[in-house]
């Protein structure tokens, strides 16, 4: 019985670092739009995530544009950039708005 309490304790303490690792922001950097005011990160040109950014954080100087997304992901994907601006790539495709639109109306 004492061993069945001992290995059900570690696999407990196994399990809460585990998560403790899973909810640690992370580096991250990825390329997406900005549209409607909000930031999308876009992989493999077919998947989506729309990032939570600070509310301090002024996306209008990037809106239609492509960006690149250099800084901190948390889950819940809520991100904070790095420095105080995003990089500009260009102008968001006509593609990746229609990908953004398809989650955008969910």
């Amino acid at each position: 019985m004492n061993k069945r309490i001992s290995i059900l304790f570690v696999g407990c303490l196994f399990l809460s670092v585990v998560i403790g690792w899973a909810t640690e922001p992370v580096k991250h950097k990825s390329q997406g739009c900005v549209i409607n005011g909000k930031a999308y990160s876009l992989y493999d040109a077919s998947t989506v995530y729309r990032y939570e950014l600070p509310k301090t954080f002024n996306l209008k100087p990037y809106e239609g544009k492509k960006v690149e997304l250099e800084g901190m992901l948390s889950p819940g994907d809520y991100f904070v950039p790095k420095g105080k601006e995003l990089k500009v790539l260009g102008p968001c495709d006509s593609k990746s708005k229609e990908l953004i639109k398809k989650i955008a109306d969910k």
